[in-house]
């Protein structure tokens, strides 16, 4: 049985880096929300900077 790097993992998800006074944040997520990994993040991030437009627009990323 192969072992899971559980600080691998974690260390895939920024918001989890996060201390406050001195201490790491705990996170008690519901099912309205979740922590994302950062490949998520940036990959969200360069979608809206380098990609998202209006439908049907007179850009190149609309066509």
């Amino acid at each position: 049985m192969e072992s899971v790097d559980i600080k691998w993992i974690g260390s895939q998800f920024p918001a989890l880096t996060q201390s406050i006074n001195g201490h790491p944040a705990i996170f008690f997520d519901g099912p309205g929300g979740t922590q994302v990994p950062g490949a998520v993040l940036y990959g969200m991030s360069d979608y809206l900077v380098r990609s998202n437009t209006n439908a049907h627009g007179y850009s190149a990323t609309s066509a």
